[in-house]
């Protein structure tokens, strides 16, 4: 609240201008999804990263659900298989994953029934739970 002007104030009790100062973008390292193109980083266990690639595994997990799995604990692994891949495709050209990839990576697995046989999940045994298995598989695929 103001004081009223037919009060009087001290000149340390007056309320002095305000300076507007600019925001520290020196030094600071740019946003990845700000980026117009995708950084490109070769060699072993290098990848681009791609904007909101987490999203990938909310689609895959959707998408999965539609399936019944010979056994249940394989669905974790698929789930997380699938949706590295799905970010990793929709890395390669510097935009978020969407439901495309997630169902273009199920097809290129044979996921096109209502079942998942346990000889399908073979491949994304233990995936859930060692990084670096998920590394070495998005570099296999």
């Amino acid at each position: 609240m103001s004081q009223p002007s037919y009060v009087p104030i001290s000149p340390a009790g007056q309320v002095r201008p305000s300076m507007k100062t600019q925001n520290p973008e020196i030094g600071r390292a740019p946003k990845i999804g700000l980026l117009g193109a995708p950084r490109v980083i070769s060699g072993p266990n290098a990848g681009t990263p791609a904007p909101n690639e987490g999203f990938a595994f909310t689609l895959a997990e959707r998408e999965l659900a539609k399936f019944k799995f010979k056994h249940e604990h394989d669905r974790h692994d698929v789930v997380t298989g699938v949706a590295l891949l799905a970010g990793k495709r929709a890395s390669e050209i510097g935009r978020a994953p969407t439901v495309k990839e997630v169902l273009a990576i199920m097809a290129e697995f044979g996921f096109t029934g209502a079942k998942i046989s346990a000889a399908q999940c073979g491949v994304f045994a233990g995936l859930a739970h060692s990084y670096a298995a998920q590394r070495n598989f998005v570099d296999l695929h």
